[in-house]
């Protein structure tokens, strides 16, 4: 077989890719990832035994969370792109 004839077969009868399955895998993994590290940081962390809680702290948690599940998204994404080109191959 040559190569011109091999790639005709393999560019013949093409199918689109399905993205939503990707979609929701990633955005299950960010919602399981952000609510694991929400409660990693809770249990090392933890409550102020006494006094009312004071926002910054709150916010503090937060902000720490949505980093963790920002840095996760831009790493997945990358790592769903190269399992997708490899895929290809």
């Amino acid at each position: 077989m040559k190569t011109d004839h091999l790639i005709e077969v393999l560019s013949s009868n093409i199918e689109p890719v399905k993205g939503e399955r990707l979609r929701k895998g990633l955005a299950l993994t960010l919602v399981v990832g952000g609510a694991g590290a929400f409660c990693v940081m809770l249990g090392t962390v933890g409550l102020r035994p006494n006094g009312p809680p004071r926002l910054e702290y709150l916010g503090l948690r937060l902000l720490f969370t949505f980093s963790l599940i920002a840095i996760a998204a831009m790493l997945l994404a990358r790592l769903a792109r190269r399992a997708k080109v490899r895929e290809s191959y």
